[in-house]
């Protein structure tokens, strides 16, 4: 089964049942968040990609925190609950339904920092996804990736 099709699975109960902040970047089940670990630094004013977006949760809190940020992810399902999320929370983030080994709908150098939290172990080319997102980066851009293992 595909990444995409098991995500518009079980995007509904994932959701339900798995609360994710909306006042802190998550990197994990039981890891700290930004507010505690500082990874990003200040994001107000920066151009975000999270890639593997989800639900929403880091875009909205990264929104919510001054940045830009424009979120990505393979399930139809996920982005709709993200749209929904984002516009109960106020938040102004642009998502996007593609495939993170593929960001051509982002020109070149158009972010200061790409996140994917917990997302990168479900593609099928991590070198193809780490070049496509290095490509949409500034010359100074930044990545923070959190990899879960692969689950094939």
């Amino acid at each position: 089964m595909s990444a995409e099709k098991g995500w518009n699975i079980i995007s509904k109960s994932y959701q339900k049942n798995t609360k994710i902040s909306l006042q802190d970047v998550h990197y994990g089940p039981i890891s700290p968040g930004e507010s505690e670990l500082k990874l990003l630094g200040d994001v107000k004013g920066k151009d975000i990609l999270e890639v593997g977006c989800g639900g929403g949760q880091n875009s909205i809190v990264l929104s919510k925190w001054g940045a830009n940020v424009a979120g990505l992810d393979i399930s139809e399902r996920q982005i709709e609950y993200a749209k929904k999320l984002a516009r109960k929370e106020h938040a102004k983030v642009r998502f996007y339904l593609g495939n993170m080994e593929n960001l051509t709908i982002f020109a070149d150098r158009s972010f200061d920092i790409g996140l994917s939290s917990f997302a990168v172990g479900y593609v099928d080319h991590l070198s193809t996804t780490f070049a496509e997102i290095y490509r949409v980066l500034r010359k100074k851009g930044d990545i923070r990736i959190r990899r879960c293992p692969s689950y094939r």
